[in-house]
């Protein structure tokens, strides 16, 4: 494909010339790739750099947690390592059918935002079926890990608005250039999140032990996963959050 009219090769120069006075009033250029330090200027200054930046960099802490650890977190539920492998290839399928369907209707109403935000609103259901649900329900947790598969529509969606809506290359490449550091950024501190994670179930642990509990409280301590999962139903609502979505590392 080309990736601009003067490249169409099926078109003859006089068309070329028409395509190109058709994209005229949008102001974008179509070939001219040079370097502009005063649209470099104009796109860190613009708020809404800024606010593409913080949306991917908050939006994607847990994408880094959810997409790295998915297999560990399938585990978490009831399954073994093998039944994750497989449990988790339904979640490609969510966020393929998740992407293309909002992607049409987004073009279809012409409402790329409201729709694309649909998938997060999907996301926010399937993160709250995993938490709230009883530890023993393992195929509803599962099926909240298939809605969070939902939650890139919004980041698509947002680039193809930095795609359409910013003019001038200089411009339009550091913008989308932002956006994308800005996803890296979100992802990574997902990631390092297991670290932490990790650490606080062993500390519970030990709080467990050393607790001075009345007799009829007291009870043998468990290891494995009956252990784990009784300390996280001991465990508030947001400290669950994060160790249920970002599992422990390995």
């Amino acid at each position: 494909m080309p990736d601009n009219q003067l490249n169409a090769r099926w078109l003859s120069k006089p068309d070329r010339r028409r395509a190109i006075e058709r994209v005229r009033v949008n102001q974008q250029g179509i070939g001219n790739k040079h370097f502009k330090a005063y649209q470099l200027k104009e796109a860190l200054t613009d708020p809404l750099t800024w606010a593409f930046a913080f949306y991917a960099a908050t939006a994607d802490i847990p994408n880094g947690g959810i997409s790295n650890f998915f297999s560990q977190l399938i585990v978490s539920f009831g399954y073994t390592p093998e039944q994750s492998l497989l449990y988790g290839t339904p979640g490609g399928a969510v966020e393929v059918i998740a992407l293309v369907a909002c992607g049409y209707l987004g073009d279809r109403y012409g409402n790329r935002i409201l729709f694309g935000s649909s998938g997060l609103v999907i996301a926010i259901i399937g993160i709250c079926l995993i938490v709230a649900l009883p530890l023993s329900n393992h195929n509803g947790r599962l099926g909240g890990y298939y809605l969070t598969q939902a939650s890139p529509t919004a980041f698509v969606a947002l680039l193809s608005l930095i795609s359409s809506n910013v003019a001038g290359y200089t411009k339009k490449t550091t913008v989308a250039a932002i956006y994308l550091v800005s996803y890296c950024i979100g992802n990574i501190i997902g990631t390092s999140f297991s670290h932490i994670v990790s650490k606080t179930i062993p500390l519970i642990d030990h709080l467990d032990r050393s607790a001075d509990l009345p007799p009829q409280r007291c009870t043998p301590i468990r290891t494995g996963r009956d252990h784990y999962h009784r300390v996280l139903e001991r465990l508030p609502l947001r400290l669950r959050v994060h160790i249920l979505v970002l599992p422990q590392s390995k």
